[in-house]
């Protein structure tokens, strides 16, 4: 499946502005998108290289807000096998856990090479009841962490299991390896630079089993992280006391976090930011901030973390009753650079769109570039951008300069997939530039977040065609 839109590399857009070559193609050289240059390296590199270079790139991606709730996931399937875990099996619990999402991601990649862009499981698995059913389980998971209750099977299933345990070793590792595979696919669908430039490169190719492979590696890289903090749990963690029980409070609120951030695709911003203050004034509580008796001096720091937090968690609840969606900046809206920003803001109009009959009909009514914003409401990427890039006084300014267009692709219907499928996207977030003539500037489009000051050069890039 080839994207429809006019490849610019092998024909310059009309809008061009003419001048020196060599300038022009410095400029388009320095143009090209971080996933298109993923893509490239697959073209042009051997095999072993390829790997390798998504492995690595792996291990950066996992340390981004998609990937990173995975740690408090993996790490309660360790913490769960108690006083009895050897490090050998938090190393092979890990492992388990790594390669489900690794091939995971390796299938994606195979069924992309068959099917084309028109796939997107990653979307199907972000309906509200799917996200709702995880945000529930990980909420009854942390309630287990607390000791409010033990989750088990009934006896005589928990008899069958211990059976089965005992004749082969490692019986919780298939279920470890299925939940590693969910989490790749409902924690972190966002759609990352390495990832689309896999994707680009097998869309154009029906390369599966190069693009499977690549995929594969950059699961295994996104799964190194994990595996140091899961396969030391056994080492590093108490497994008695008093100690014990602390610790599994803290990653049952890692638990409850990763619920809100399952939550935070469904419901308003502000009251996403309300979930976040309780989550911090609750974690503040349970560190004992406001147990003013004598303790001891490691109680007493837990202490000052407790109040750190509820005071956090009070910024963010004034920061709601405002209107404000950061928990990182939820008092912005009160400072005079947050109404400025704000203001800003609202001078940079989005026109929603939905079908592609929308985006040629505002192409065609408009007198200057045109950047089509791809958006979901469970894309967690996009909605870090919407919050923290987008607003950015440059960037605003620049923006303003667009006639902006947004596709709403949340639903994932008929429609949507339609308008994935015209302009040979994967998913959200994305952003797409046409010239003044209706031709998309190709080499310049971006799929995977962004950060403003690259946005702010991209930007400046495409309005100086």
């Amino acid at each position: 499946l080839l994207p429809t839109s006019t490849v610019l590399a092998e024909s310059p857009p009309s809008a061009a502005p003419i001048g020196d070559s060599a300038t022009s193609a410095a400029l388009t050289a320095r143009s090209v998108s971080e996933d298109r240059a993923m893509a490239e390296v697959l073209e042009a590199s051997s095999f072993l290289v390829a790997l390798g270079l998504f492995f690595v790139a792996g291990i950066g991606l996992a340390f981004t807000p998609c990937v990173f709730p995975m740690v408090p996931i993996l790490s309660t399937i360790i913490v769960g096998e108690g006083e009895s875990l050897t490090k050998a099996r938090a190393f092979t619990l890990s492992l388990a856990y790594v390669l489900g999402m690794a091939l995971t991601y390796a299938l994606v990649g195979l069924l992309v090479g068959l099917f084309g862009a028109e796939l997107n499981l990653q979307a199907t698995l972000q309906s509200p009841l799917v996200l709702s059913v995880f945000a529930v389980v990980f909420v009854l998971l942390s309630g287990a962490m607390f000791g409010f209750y033990e989750l088990a099977l009934p006896q005589r299933m928990q008899q069958w299991i211990n059976q089965r345990s005992a004749q082969q070793q490692g019986g919780r590792h298939p279920s470890v390896f299925v939940m590693g595979s969910l989490s790749s696919l409902v924690v972190s669908p966002c759609i990352s630079a390495p990832l689309a430039g896999a994707l680009i490169y097998l869309s154009n190719t029906a390369d599966a089993v190069l693009g499977g492979s690549a995929l594969f590696a950059l699961g295994l890289g996104m799964g190194v992280p994990l595996m140091v903090v899961g396969g030391s749990g056994g080492h590093w963690l108490p497994r008695a006391g008093i100690w014990m029980d602390t610790v599994k409070g803290v990653f049952g609120f890692g638990l409850l976090g990763v619920a809100i951030w399952l939550l935070e695709r469904l419901v308003p911003g502000s009251v996403a930011l309300v979930l976040w203050a309780v989550w911090l004034i609750a974690a503040g509580v349970y560190l004992g901030a406001f147990e003013f008796v004598p303790k001891a001096a490691g109680r007493r720091f837990a202490q000052v973390l407790g109040l750190t937090l509820s005071v956090w968690g009070g910024a963010c609840l004034l920061g709601a009753s405002a209107g404000g969606v950061d928990p990182l900046k939820p008092m912005h809206r009160f400072s005079s650079i947050g109404i400025a920003e704000q203001a800003q803001v609202e001078s940079v109009r989005w026109e929603a769109v939905k079908t592609v009959a929308d985006v040629e009909r505002l192409m065609a009514s408009s007198s200057g570039p045109v950047l089509l914003d791809l958006y979901a409401d469970w894309c967690i990427s996009c909605k870090v951008m919407e919050r923290s890039v987008f607003p950015e006084p440059e960037v605003a300014r620049q923006l303003a300069r667009f006639t902006l267009l947004r596709a709403d692709v949340t639903a994932n219907d008929a429609q949507d997939q339609a308008l994935l499928k015209q302009f040979g996207l994967f998913g959200p977030p994305s952003l797409v530039f046409f010239s003044e003539d209706g031709c998309e500037i190709d080499e310049f489009r971006v799929q995977g977040e962004v950060s403003a000051d690259r946005l702010e050069t991209h930007l400046a890039q495409v309005l100086a065609l």
